[in-house]
């Protein structure tokens, strides 16, 4: 009866650990996802900084290595659709997230992620997410079709968000054209 009492305790210990564990993974996502009310501000506080900082990184490892990559893709675009989200917020935003979705792009040898990352970019309206898409038309720097493809589709979204600025623009442009 001894045994069975610390089995029964053992198991009750783990139970609780889990549920810990668990109520803190989640807590810690619903508390990234807040940053969507951070969208229409136009000055950051350094907590504030770090909140979009750690948001932006944890939905982009699970873009790059979770299960649900859909999922993760709509979190990373939610803050960019709310309603006037301000230039400063985007450029913060963008310096958080760009440099790992570029990762997901190089690095991933699915596609599918590669794709997700790049929908993610044309939210983004910042200038080095822009000029990233524009580069990606070039066959001689992305020699994948769909990453090519699904680049243009993206550039087109990124100018709804403001004007492209690149220096080889016009001469892209009328190639892909």
């Amino acid at each position: 009866n001894s045994t069975m009492l610390m089995t029964m305790r053992t198991l009750v210990s783990v139970a609780i650990i889990l549920s810990l564990m668990t109520a803190g993974i989640t807590t810690a996502q619903s508390g990234s996802r807040s940053i969507t009310s951070l969208a229409n501000q136009s000055s950051f506080s350094p907590t504030q900084r770090a909140q979009i900082e750690t948001f932006a990184a944890d939905w982009a490892s699970q873009l790059s290595t979770g299960t649900d990559v859909r999922k993760a893709r709509r979190e990373l675009i939610s803050p960019l659709t709310a309603p006037g989200v301000t230039p400063i917020f985007r450029q913060i935003y963008s310096g958080a997230v760009l440099d790992d979705l570029v990762k997901v792009v190089d690095e991933q040898e699915e596609v599918s992620r590669a794709i997700n990352a790049i929908q993610i970019m044309g939210y983004l309206g910042s200038r080095q997410a822009q000029s990233w898409l524009l580069d990606h038309l070039d066959i001689t720097i992305e020699p994948r079709m769909p990453v090519r493809l699904w680049s243009a589709i993206a550039l087109s979204r990124a100018r709804d968000q403001g004007p492209i600025e690149h220096r080889s623009q016009p001469g892209q442009l009328r190639s892909v054209r």
